[in-house]
C-alpha cells in the first residue's frame, strides 16, 4: 500500500470520528452535513487525481472534486456560523439554557442583523417563564408578548417567537433581530 492511500484512509477515519463526535453534542445542525461532504470531496479527489489505475469516469471524479469542495467551503462556514451562535444571540439577550442545537438562518433583508433557529424539549410555557424574569431581558423593553416576545433596545428589534409540535417533543425558539 501506498502512502496516498495511507493518508487516504486516515483522513477518511478522522473525518467520520470528528462527524460522531460532534453529532453527539449539542450545536449545529450543519455540522455532520459539513463531514459527510468533506468525505465525498477526499475520495472525489482520491479517484480523480491520486488513483492511477484505469478509470473511465476520472474527469467526472475531478469534477465532483470541485463541486464537493465548494459545497465544503460553503458548509464549513455555515458550520462555524452556528457553533458560534449561542455566543451570538447572548450578546444581544441571554439565550435559553436549554437548547439541543441551533440552526444559522441566512438574512431576509438588509435591515436584518442575525436570525436563528433553537431546538428544545421543554414546552413553551418554560420558554416564556424563563423570558419573564427582566434579568433574561437585559435592558430590552416588552413590546408585545402574544403570540410572539417583541421587545426593543435602542435602535434595534429583538422577536423571540416559538412553535411547539407536541406529537414529537421538539419546540423552536427563533430569534430575529433587525436594526431599524
Amino acid at each position: 500500500m501506498n502512502k496516498h492511500k495511507i493518508i487516504f484512509i486516515i483522513l477518511v477515519f478522522a473525518a467520520v470520528t470528528w462527524s460522531f463526535i460532534k453529532s453527539m453534542e449539542p450545536g449545529g445542525e450543519s455540522i455532520p452535513w459539513f463531514f459527510g461532504l468533506l468525505l465525498l470531496t477526499l475520495v472525489s479527489y482520491y479517484y480523480g487525481f491520486v488513483d492511477k489505475s484505469f478509470n473511465p469516469f476520472r474527469f467526472y471524479a475531478q469534477g465532483g472534486f470541485v463541486t464537493f469542495l465548494m459545497l465544503t467551503l460553503l458548509m464549513a462556514y455555515i458550520a462555524r456560523v452556528e457553533d458560534k451562535g449561542l455566543e451570538e444571540i447572548s450578546r444581544y439577550i441571554a439565550v435559553y439554557p436549554n437548547v439541543e442545537s441551533i440552526s444559522f438562518i441566512p438574512r431576509t433583508s438588509d435591515r436584518t442583523i442575525q436570525h436563528w433557529q433553537l431546538k428544545t424539549s421543554d414546552p413553551i410555557k418554560h420558554i416564556r417563564k424563563f423570558y419573564s424574569n427582566q434579568e433574561n431581558l437585559r435592558d430590552w423593553q416588552i413590546i408585545r408578548k402574544e403570540p410572539m416576545l417583541v421587545l426593543e433596545k435602542n435602535n434595534y428589534k429583538l422577536t423571540i417567537s416559538f412553535t411547539e409540535h407536541p406529537r414529537i417533543s421538539q419546540n423552536y425558539i427563533f430569534y430575529h433581530i433587525e436594526k431599524f
